[in-house]
C-alpha cells in the first residue's frame, strides 16, 4: 500500500508540473496505464488534470495535489498559523486520510514556533517529538484523532511552513 501511495504522489507531481492543455488527455492516459503497470493490484484508474491541480482515483484509493488552498475537508481540529498556501495535496486509501499543506509565513520562524508549540502541547493535543534548531523547528503531535507533524523553516528571511496530518488507526 505505501508503494502504491508514494507511486500516486510521485505521478501526480509529474503530470500537475507537465500537463498543457494540447497534450493534457495524452498524458492522462498514459499515466492512467503506467499506474495500472506499476503496480498490479490497482485495475481501475482515473486521471483528471486540470488547472487546479491533479486527482488520481484508483481502486485502492485517491490523491488530489497540486492545490494552492487548504481542502475542504481539512480537519478543523488542527491548529493552523496565518500563512499563505502554495501547495496542498489529499491522500484517501483504505479508509485513511491525509493532508499535506506548504506555504509561508508572514512573520518570524520564532512567532510560528511559538504558535504550534503552544497549539500542540494542549487543547487535547500531545507533542510527542519537538526539534529545534536555528533556522528551523518541527513538532509531530496527536490528539483528537490525528497525527501532526509541523514544521518550519526559515530559509534566508523567508519563512517556509510544512504541515502534514494523518488519521489516527484505531
Amino acid at each position: 500500500m505505501r508503494r502504491t501511495a508514494a507511486l500516486l504522489a510521485l505521478l501526480a507531481a509529474i503530470v500537475g508540473t507537465g500537463c498543457q492543455a494540447a497534450g493534457e488527455r495524452l498524458a492522462e492516459e498514459g499515466l492512467e496505464k503506467a499506474i495500472q503497470i506499476g503496480d498490479e493490484g490497482i485495475t481501475d484508474v482515473e486521471v483528471d488534470a486540470d488547472g487546479d491541480g491533479v486527482r488520481i482515483n484508483t481502486d485502492e484509493g485517491s490523491i488530489e495535489v497540486g492545490q494552492s488552498e487548504i481542502p475542504d475537508d481539512f480537519p478543523t481540529e488542527v491548529p493552523l498559523p496565518d500563512f499563505d498556501v502554495n501547495g496542498a495535496s489529499r491522500l484517501e486509501s483504505e479508509g485513511d486520510l491525509s493532508w499535506s499543506l506548504t506555504g509561508t509565513y508572514d512573520g518570524t520562524l520564532a512567532e510560528l514556533d511559538g504558535f504550534f508549540s503552544s497549539r500542540l502541547g494542549s487543547g487535547g493535543w500531545t507533542t510527542e517529538q519537538t526539534m529545534t534548531q536555528a533556522d528551523s523547528f518541527t513538532y509531530a503531535a496527536t490528539g483528537n484523532g490525528y497525527s501532526v507533524i509541523a514544521s518550519g523553516i526559515d530559509q534566508g528571511g523567508t519563512i517556509m511552513v510544512t504541515i502534514v496530518v494523518t488519521t489516527e488507526s484505531s
